[in-house]
């Protein structure tokens, strides 16, 4: 019997989490997360796709927010394939980044990524701890983005991100939206 497509992903997930971070594995896991999308049937795009596409490429990164389950993440995914797919210039490459070391091994600022920090500091609440891991990584976010290369979607649910601004972030969670 052939596994279906969130198995596999599934399997992939854990298969990363019990290995070192390898740059590979995290792009592959990334393909499998993104082709399960593009063969769900259960997608409808909207104009939002769009809009979000527009913005991300003019302000390099965006925020999406917004309440648990509204399609933040389902949205980001959409985006992610169409440019990796779909782009005139050399595609990006998706990459879903789930930690400082992961961003620091797998994006390379001169190449083309799109990249997807969802809930990178918190599912429910925030994580004060990991937003202290990512707050040294925010200014090579930064950088990425303004060597114009690197594409970075951030999903935050709207209280988390509230919660962020009281805290230090070099002004990355307020100029990035």
């Amino acid at each position: 019997m052939q596994k279906r497509g969130i198995e596999v992903v599934t399997e992939r997930v854990a298969c990363l989490e019990k290995r070192p971070c390898d740059r590979s594995n995290i792009l592959d896991n990334t393909t499998a997360v993104l082709q399960t999308q593009k063969t769900r049937s259960v997608y409808i795009r909207t104009s939002a796709v769009d809009k979000i596409r527009k913005k991300l490429e003019e302000n390099k990164i965006l925020i999406l927010r917004g309440k648990a389950g509204c399609g933040k993440t389902t949205t980001d995914y959409q985006v992610m394939l169409e440019l990796s797919e779909e782009s005139s210039e050399p595609p990006y490459d998706p990459a879903i980044i789930h930690s400082p070391d992961e961003w620091n091994k797998v994006i390379n600022p001169y190449q083309r990524h799109i990249v997807l920090l969802d809930d990178f500091m918190g599912s429910s609440n925030l994580d004060r701890d990991a937003l202290d891991k990512w707050k040294s990584n925010f200014d090579a976010i930064i950088a990425c983005a303004t060597n114009g290369q690197v594409l970075s979607l951030i999903g935050l649910r709207r209280n988390i991100l509230d919660e962020a601004e009281k805290y230090e972030t070099k002004g990355f969670l307020t100029t990035s939206q």
